[in-house]
């Protein structure tokens, strides 16, 4: 198995009995939308991919860090690693979401700020059904910080073009 395998492994394992907020959903769905996201924005980097799988495992679910390093293997293992807690907040350091991300987008690599942008999108069009477009619109507002800061990225055009889109969705939904 390559590396992205690996991660999606670990992740399937990880995620295994968890539902998304619609309670229907298997979580499993949201790393992968992520991941095809990120493969529509022509990413082919592979490790960008395994953190796009590992995202919210130390967040989410009960797999360690040692977990994360023997999946990524001991030639990636300490960046995907590394970049997999970039993602994480630690609430008790950072209790507001916004502030988390607007030092995530003064602080965080290009991997990083492509996942935290394809997760937030993804996350972004699940709040629709389940909390109104007001709700939507404001999540992705709180992120504004990191998208900026992923303008500045190679993936700067395809990232302005969903995040265009999806603005005009949820503008056409009533609030």
């Amino acid at each position: 198995m390559d590396l992205e395998e690996r991660m999606k492994a670990l992740a399937e394992r990880g995620h295994a009995g968890q539902l998304r907020k619609d309670g229907r959903t298997p979580y499993i769905e949201h790393p992968r939308a992520v991941v095809a996201l990120l493969r529509r924005w022509r990413v082919a980097d592979a490790e960008t991919f395994a953190v796009a799988w590992g995202h919210d495992l130390l967040e989410d679910t009960d797999v360690t860090e040692a977990d994360i390093l023997e999946a990524a293997g001991p030639r990636h293992g300490a960046e995907v690693l590394a970049c997999i807690k970039t993602l994480t907040r630690d609430k008790a350091v950072w209790p507001v979401k916004r502030d988390w991300l607007r030092a995530q987008a003064e602080t965080a690599d290009e991997r990083a700020l492509l996942v935290k942008c394809a997760d937030r999108i993804c996350n972004t069009r699940d709040f629709v059904p389940l909390s109104g477009a007001a709700r939507a619109r404001s999540y992705l507002a709180d992120a504004s910080a990191i998208f900026a800061a992923a303008s500045r990225t190679a993936f700067a055009a395809p990232i302005a073009t969903t995040l265009a889109a999806l603005r005009a969705e949820l503008g056409a939904i009533p609030a």
